[in-house]
């Protein structure tokens, strides 16, 4: 709250240009916590970076989960052209924190084969709170430092590492509108280094601005993503400029219920 009232302030003395400097924004403008992004701040305060999970995980009960409104079988899961591999990883969750959406997966379609894969940094991946079951590997990853290349290994801090081959689906939900778009460009490059043309799918969930005539709760987190985060929301082009400078091509837009986060499918440019 501080970090958005004191706006003004910072708008004043930056001359009013959008701030992209993670370690340089509104937040540590208004608050004093020195040229530290808010995670890393976080990272050191083990009861907020708590609070902060704990917000996601009840988050979900606020708009439809997007395995209960997205035709996941129809566009992921049933393509006879990118059958799932027995032992092969079905899902990989980038970022996924304690793994709230990826249990959430899990629990909707049991009946699919492969292994799954949760990465995070090793405080936020190592918290146990969620019971994810044994067909899922914790994994320790920085997606600015690692990047998952087919048939190697990546830094992890188990003996077993994710060999990045056969992966059918990649996710993402709330990652890009933590960074501005040359933050973004560095982690798809980590991810797009991993992906199998013409199988791997990353999907990507997060809000998709219109042009006008924004709802509400988008609109509200659009605020919040420049005061905390010094990033943004996207709209449909926004996200197709984005996407595509990363080697992407955008397979569709699909959008909830309701004001929530959409759905951006992606494949690897052929």
């Amino acid at each position: 709250m501080n970090s958005l009232a004191r706006m003004p302030d910072y708008f004043a003395q930056t001359g009013y240009k959008n701030p992209s400097e993670q370690n340089d924004g509104p937040v540590q403008f208004s608050s004093g916590i020195g040229n530290i992004t808010f995670f890393d701040y976080m990272a050191t305060k083990p009861k907020l970076l708590n609070s902060f999970q704990t917000f996601f995980e009840a988050d979900l009960g606020s708009r439809p989960v997007w395995v209960d409104w997205f035709p996941v079988k129809e566009k992921l899961l049933d393509d006879a052209t990118k059958p799932i591999i027995d032992d092969g990883i079905l899902y990989v969750d980038v970022a996924g924190g304690r793994g709230h959406d990826l249990l959430a997966f899990i629990k909707k379609f049991p009946e699919y084969p492969g292994r799954y894969v949760i990465m995070d940094l090793p405080h936020v991946v190592n918290d146990t709170t969620l019971d994810l079951g044994d067909r899922v590997e914790r994994k320790e990853f920085n997606f600015f430092e690692d990047k998952v290349a087919p048939g190697k290994k990546f830094r992890c801090s188990s003996s077993l590492c994710l060999h990045a081959i056969d992966v059918r689906l990649y996710y993402m939900k709330f990652i890009m509108h933590d960074w501005s778009d040359e933050k973004c460009l560095i982690i798809l490059k980590n991810i797009t280094t991993s992906m199998k043309k013409g199988y791997s799918t990353l999907v990507i969930e997060d809000f998709i601005i219109p042009p006008k005539g924004c709802a509400l709760l988008p609109a509200m987190w659009d605020m919040q993503m420049m005061a905390m985060l010094s990033a943004m929301e996207r709209t449909e082009n926004q996200w197709m400029e984005l996407l595509g400078e990363a080697g992407l091509e955008i397979e569709g837009f699909f959008s909830p219920p309701g004001d929530g986060t959409g759905v951006i499918m992606t494949k690897l440019k052929d």
